[in-house]
């Protein structure tokens, strides 16, 4: 592997082509590779050559070259006809935001609760330096249970390849992808306080053993706020909206 988390032979030809494509551009999008293309269980980058690689990288250097925190940036557009694969059309989404949990899940259920068949999905969660205008100064690969620098922000990236789709279903598809994302940091908000003040009952309860049946209730009162959750991020999906119907879903606060 290379800094740039691809093959030597690949590194080589998505710089050479990011080079053809946009020279100017070049030589600021390729310290952010190392970030944005990282190896994956699920070997999502062995489908895609050099001009893939590139073409994504000008796209993802775009989309997250400025951003405050806190602010989520959602894009989606056709590829254009010079980029077809094999005369295949495709639409291309990019989110970004702040990395929370929750969000990739919340992200492919809208797209599958609207029928759309997906055929390249990236995830890279990325520690993002910026300037005082949020311009990208640079990035690194995010280690998990390791907190980003203090001058440094840990952001999701989402890079979504579906089936094609018309101006106006990808005004809709914006949209609601907005709308659910900020249902996601709503719940967010109160999710953690939540598990906080439930491992306290918890606690309390151990340490102040009651009846046999309100242990039990203990173990079902944890499951049933994990469902809870999962439900009210993607009650927006069809697929979830129909989980949702064979149990009745409790407000989240209400745990």
């Amino acid at each position: 592997m290379t800094a740039s988390g691809l093959s030597g032979e690949r590194a080589a030809a998505a710089e050479a082509a990011l080079s053809r494509l946009d020279g100017a551009a070049a030589a600021e999008v390729k310290p952010f590779l190392s970030a944005w293309f990282q190896p994956s269980a699920t070997g999502e980058l062995d489908e895609l050559d050099g001009n893939d690689i590139a073409r994504i990288a000008l796209l993802l250097s775009a989309q997250q070259r400025y951003r405050r925190p806190g602010e989520t940036l959602v894009s989606i557009e056709p590829v254009v006809a010079t980029e077809s694969v094999a005369g295949r059309r495709r639409t291309r989404l990019v989110v970004i935001n702040d990395d929370t949990p929750f969000i990739v899940d919340s992200v492919v259920s809208e797209l599958s609760g609207r029928g759309l068949a997906m055929d390249c999905l990236l995830h890279p969660v990325v520690d993002v330096t910026r300037d005082a205008e949020g311009k990208a100064c640079a990035a690194v690969p995010a280690q998990a249970g390791v907190a980003p620098a203090p001058d440094a922000v840990r952001e999701s990236v989402i890079y979504v390849e579906f089936e094609p789709t018309t101006a106006r279903a990808r005004t809709e598809i914006k949209a609601a992808l907005e709308e659910v994302l900020a249902d996601v940091r709503r719940c967010v908000a109160g999710w953690r306080p939540m598990l906080a003040d439930m491992q306290a009952a918890i606690e309390d309860l151990r340490q102040y053993p009651r009846a046999k049946a309100t242990r039990r209730r203990r173990s079902r009162f944890s499951n049933g706020c994990a469902r809870t959750i999962s439900h009210s991020l993607a009650a927006r999906s069809s697929i979830t909206a129909t989980a949702t119907r064979r149990q009745p879903c409790i407000p989240v606060m209400a745990c």
